[in-house]
């Protein structure tokens, strides 16, 4: 769980019919419980996200793990 003031960054998933892009945010926790976290970003905005979607600063973004995933896995078996 989160306090307030804790900075936060999670990964934001948008696209259209035949792109997705993948962006990571950075923010500031306003309010948090088990379940939901209010976070202000950096421009002003208020969002409320998922706890479970956020990473404390210093961690690894969700977004760094689905890219190392990817390397990992295109690697031949070996150079793993």
């Amino acid at each position: 769980m989160f306090a307030p003031g804790d900075k936060v960054t999670w990964t934001h998933i948008g696209g259209s019919r035949r792109t997705m892009s993948m962006r990571l945010r950075e923010g500031t926790v306003v309010e948090s419980n088990d379940k939901l976290t209010t976070v202000k970003s950096k421009s002003g905005k208020f969002t409320v996200l998922h706890t479970c979607d956020l990473r404390g600063q210093g961690q690894k973004s969700t977004l760094t793990e689905f890219v190392e995933e990817v390397v990992a896995a295109s690697k031949h078996p070996e150079e793993a």
